[in-house]
């Protein structure tokens, strides 16, 4: 579960940013030659896009899981219960 406020939050991206960006660099010189990435700012740019865009659907899926598990343990108590009253 996330504690962060919104102002945490958003004085942390820069740094997630700057850490995806910095290892894109680093995938794109080692894939294509040292100095690729800075000879081509608009492809660093796009992938560090996909990355974000990744996280964002990552962590999105991961809260939709455990809403899941939440309904579905709010689901079998309510069973649970109404089991008990009918025993």
């Amino acid at each position: 579960m996330i504690t962060a406020s919104y102002s945490e939050l958003f004085s942390q991206s820069p740094g997630t940013i700057n850490d995806f960006m910095m290892y894109i660099v680093i995938g794109i010189d080692k894939q294509f030659g040292n100095g690729f990435a800075e000879k081509n700012p608009d492809l660093v740019g796009t992938l560090v896009t996909a990355a974000v865009q990744d996280f964002i659907n990552s962590a999105q899926i991961v809260r939709s899981q455990e809403i899941d598990g939440e309904i579905y343990g709010a689901i079998s108590r309510i069973c649970e219960s109404i089991d008990n009253l009918t025993a």
